[in-house]
């Protein structure tokens, strides 16, 4: 099949796989890097568990899957830091599915959302709740004009309790709804 007959959708899911493949490979491959980080433990997540990761100056020190969410000084331990980075003296618990970007000047970190392109590699699900027009634009299936359906009946109504609200929004019938909602999922507490 020549590129020019493919769907949009087929050939940024086709990226997607091709990033996947690169991070993969790259990993596997024990690329070296700069920094406080000594080692990178990536596997495959169990269902229900928390996906984080850790940026410093732009660049991935590693992902790191928990059972249940973590503290600051948890993730950075579990990321490879050595002594070279310093503990937190009061660490909090960080949400699930964030990305924990470290600063040098002032010292310390940020705390972003995972994009949802990143979320579904890493084989997580994007949450209703907090995604983002370009989180859901990552779901398979999910058009332009049904991500901005979406965002706008969470606006409108509040939070979703369900995926089942889903099939009120026009353009997601059953085979719509089937399609998507194993990418999909909804957290009424988190915002």
């Amino acid at each position: 099949m020549s590129s020019r007959s493919q769907s949009p959708s087929s050939r940024s899911l086709q990226g997607l796989l091709l990033v996947a493949l690169a991070g993969i490979f790259w990993i596997v491959a024990g690329a070296a890097r700069d920094g406080p980080f000594r080692s990178r433990v990536v596997r495959i997540h169990e269902p229900n568990e928390c996906t984080y990761q850790v940026f410093q100056e732009g660049v991935c020190q590693g992902t790191i899957f928990s059972r249940d969410p973590l503290t600051i000084n948890e993730i950075m331990q579990r990321a490879g830091c050595g002594r070279d980075c310093p503990a937190a003296p009061n660490p909090r618990v960080i949400p699930c599915d964030r990305s924990v970007v470290l600063q040098d000047s002032p010292p310390g970190f940020t705390l972003e959302s995972m994009r949802g392109g990143l979320l579904l590699i890493a084989g997580r699900r994007i949450d209703l709740n907090c995604a983002d027009r370009s989180d859901l634009l990552a779901v398979p299936g999910i058009g332009k004009r049904l991500a901005d359906s979406i965002i706008t009946q969470r606006e409108n109504r509040g939070p979703f309790s369900s995926l089942q609200e889903l099939t009120g929004i026009a353009g997601i019938g059953p085979r719509k709804f089937d399609a998507i909602r194993k990418y999909l999922r909804a957290d009424p507490a988190v915002r």
